[in-house]
């Protein structure tokens, strides 16, 4: 997924997906890899398929949840994030209750939640930089000194986990 041998992998989760249809991961992998595509369709279908799976898998409900409100689809956002934000620990879970916060337009809420998160040890360098961007865009709304993120557009924004890197600019 990597080094844009995007149909390599493809092919590949693909191949995978189909041999082992129970292999949650396996359908992780290629809904985050359609995502990186920009097919979001697809991505939020592959998603959707993987916590039907294994409803614990906490990386493809937050990716679902963030997409979802990156989609300016915030209750379905909260509702999906909800598992997460509520019963999870750590860094992960305060961003996703930062995300519904954001979701549902309570931006200082968002803002305290993201830097929860920030203070926790990280298990991921890329999820930390996409929320370190994404508390420096809410706090200049918050200071009217920024524009808004427009929930439709992650392509122009990037302001979110891995769908900051799934278009790519050439």
């Amino acid at each position: 997924m990597q080094g844009a041998r995007d149909d390599e992998a493809m092919t590949l989760l693909r191949a995978l997906a189909e041999a082992e249809p129970d292999f949650a991961e396996a359908h992780y992998l290629l809904a985050a890899q359609y995502a990186q595509l920009g097919d979001m369709a697809a991505a939020e279908a592959g998603f959707r398929h993987v916590l039907r799976l294994s409803p614990q898998q906490s990386m493809a409900r937050f990716q679902l949840g963030q997409l979802l409100a990156l989609a300016g689809r915030p209750a379905e956002a909260i509702e999906v994030l909800a598992p997460l934000a509520h019963a999870g620990e750590g860094a992960l879970a305060a961003y996703a209750a930062a995300i519904s916060c954001w979701a549902a337009a309570d931006i200082s809420g968002a803002i305290a939640l993201l830097r929860q998160g920030l203070s926790e040890p990280q298990q991921f360098d890329a999820l930390r930089q996409d929320m370190m961007q994404l508390d420096g865009r809410l706090t200049a709304i918050a200071a009217g000194t920024g524009e808004g993120i427009a929930m439709e557009d992650a392509s122009v924004h990037g302001a979110s986990l891995y769908l900051s890197n799934y278009r790519r600019y050439n």
